[in-house]
């Protein structure tokens, strides 16, 4: 008898599910680098957790909404009991 390993069934809901997570980030939000108090950008430092699992450290970051619809979408998408 044949036996193969088991594939999770959900896989590829899984990742497409990220997949449109992490676009519609994007999609609504500028990502930048942090200002600091001099105004100059602040470099993040580059680093990684060690362990069983791997994870960047924290770090200084700007996120704030692209413009006012995504603003409204945002606040909308928040308000809203979607579930």
């Amino acid at each position: 008898m044949i036996t193969h390993p088991r594939i999770c069934p959900g896989r590829h809901l899984a990742l497409n599910s990220l997949w449109i997570a992490i676009a519609s980030i994007l999609a609504v939000f500028d990502i930048e680098k942090s200002i600091g108090s001099d105004g100059e950008e602040v470099v993040p430092v580059i680093g990684f957790s060690s362990g069983i699992t791997c994870h960047p450290l924290p770090f200084e970051t700007s996120i704030k909404p692209r413009n006012e619809a995504a603003r409204q979408l945002i606040e909308r998408d928040v308000t809203e009991d979607t579930y």
